[in-house]
């Protein structure tokens, strides 16, 4: 039986292969990208590596967005009273695809795609911050893929987790992330100079940020 991450990692492995095609001009839009992300093969290599995050593991504890009511029931401080934009990675693969029935057997045909804007469970404290992150965007997938991770972290870092399995299971997941980004930047250049780099590629953002936290977690480890 196939495992529910197993399941997404094949729904963007078929995105993927029609990016290879270079099919991205009947699939997407989005308007603003830089040269970079425009080209195929590129967006195909950021779906590519999402495919590769999504087989990992550890990638269970991400797929759906976290339970404040269980936090609750178990004493926990509300995920989403100290993380500004909850996400998870199912938010991340809805918002590049809609499932439909087969038609005419082909499998090519087989989702029907939609513009790429990040959908979060609604919550009023984080769907402000990320509505303007478009799931076409190369740059703005890398970063959603990241966020969900560094999430995580800066959760058990308010909570006083101290170096648990989960987190380190967290940063192996994240490392793989970002070697991944850093494998684009060697094989298609885009980051010859601090401009581009930023134009290009998401910011690998500290848990301790205001970005990331409703408020600044103090660092002891």
């Amino acid at each position: 039986m196939t495992s529910e991450a197993e399941s997404l990692a094949e729904h963007v492995d078929r995105l993927t292969a029609q990016f290879r095609m270079n099919r991205g001009d009947d699939i997407r839009e989005a308007p603003g990208l830089t040269e970079f992300w425009e080209n195929n093969q590129r967006y195909a290599d950021a779906l590519q590596l999402f495919a590769r995050i999504l087989r990992q593991k550890q990638a269970v504890h991400f797929l759906k967005p976290v339970d404040d009511d269980r936090l609750v029931s178990a004493g926990k401080e509300l995920f989403s009273h100290v993380i500004r934009t909850p996400l998870c990675f199912t938010d991340i693969t809805n918002a590049l695809f809609l499932e439909r029935e087969y038609h005419n057997g082909d499998e090519d045909d087989m989702y029907e795609y939609q513009f790429g804007k990040v959908s979060p469970r609604e919550n009023k404290f984080s769907i402000e911050k990320i509505k303007s992150w478009n799931m076409w965007n190369g740059k703005e997938l890398l970063q959603a893929i990241d966020l969900v991770l560094v999430n995580a972290l800066a959760y058990g870092k308010k909570i006083n987790e101290g170096r648990s399995s989960q987190r380190t299971r967290t940063n192996q997941l994240r490392k793989i992330l970002w070697d991944g980004i850093q494998a684009i930047v060697n094989d298609n250049g885009g980051a010859s100079n601090a401009a581009d780099r930023k134009a290009n590629f998401p910011t690998k953002r500290g848990e301790n940020t205001g970005f990331v936290a409703w408020q600044y977690i103090a660092t002891d480890s």
